[in-house]
């Protein structure tokens, strides 16, 4: 008795509706923001050196935020709303 789905071909069939099921799935999930360019990012802190104006795409996670060398004079409402766990600026 042979495999109910017809040989290879059942199952090569079955791998690829996992593949575009997996792939699907990868394609929902939501991607955390990158680290902004001018930064570099740890695993709750960020650095940013001479950076001109505040980067609005930090990860979520960044619990400490700093800025040395930086030539804004200004931070506007609303810059650290995707930030949630920031505490110390």
């Amino acid at each position: 008795m042979g495999y109910p789905g017809g040989g290879w071909k059942g199952r090569a069939l079955v791998v690829c509706l996992a593949a575009v099921s997996l792939l699907q799935s990868e394609s929902r999930r939501v991607r955390q923001p990158r680290c902004p360019i001018g930064c570099t990012c740890t695993k709750d802190n960020a650095l940013c050196e001479n950076v001109r104006s505040v980067p609005h795409t930090f990860p979520s996670d960044v619990v400490s935020l700093s800025f040395v060398k930086s030539g804004f004079t200004e931070i506007t409402g609303g810059s650290f709303v995707h930030t949630p766990a920031l505490q110390l600026l």
